[in-house]
């Protein structure tokens, strides 16, 4: 017996074992509660938006958000306007808009149309704004990761644009071979 308790000791030793306290951290963790919906969210076409973003393109979509909910309930579009009530235009140009969603779930429902509910919300800001935009959708979690890639690519741009403006013989080389061919 006292064999099999030195080898079971030496095992455990060597596998390393869980202390209570450990246990308990890791139950503290908070879990997120994520409803896989199957949605995929489309990160090129919002990186494509991104880079010809406006800062008035986006207010001008804001400032009428809540007259395009009025207008849905006024429609008894009820339910179009409950998806989109947790919903946020976070960015814009002059042909498309990324609407930021609360719950993946109604992401998905806009985007894939059901209901008509993105031809509708189209259509509406048509009318309201005069611009025929296209919606995409992204929801919040999503969000957060493809902004801070966004902000993260176009920071690097900007310091290697800075290195090469800063050194006089890369510029001299971009002024007679063109920026093109420089690497």
């Amino acid at each position: 017996k006292i064999t099999n308790l030195q080898s079971e000791l030496n095992k455990l030793k060597q596998q390393g074992i869980s202390t209570p306290q450990q246990q308990a951290s890791a139950s503290n963790e908070p879990k997120q509660r994520s409803m896989k919906s199957g949605y995929k969210t489309p990160e090129g076409r919002i990186q494509e938006i991104l880079k010809v973003a406006r800062r008035k393109d986006l207010e001008v979509i804001k400032g009428r958000w809540g007259e395009l909910l009025d207008l849905l309930k006024r429609q008894n579009k009820v339910s179009h306007a409950a998806l989109l009530n947790d919903s946020e235009p976070v960015a814009a140009s002059e042909t498309a808009f990324v609407l930021k969603f609360k719950f993946e779930i109604h992401c998905k429902m806009v985007a894939e149309n059901n209901n008509n509910v993105r031809t509708n919300l189209e259509q509406i800001l048509q009318e309201i704004t005069g611009k025929s935009l296209e919606m995409v959708g992204v929801p919040e979690h999503d969000w957060v990761k493809i902004r801070e890639d966004f902000l993260r690519n176009q920071k690097d741009q900007d310091e290697t644009q800075q290195d090469v403006e800063e050194d006089p013989i890369i510029a001299e080389a971009i002024k007679l071979v063109g920026n093109d061919l420089i690497e």
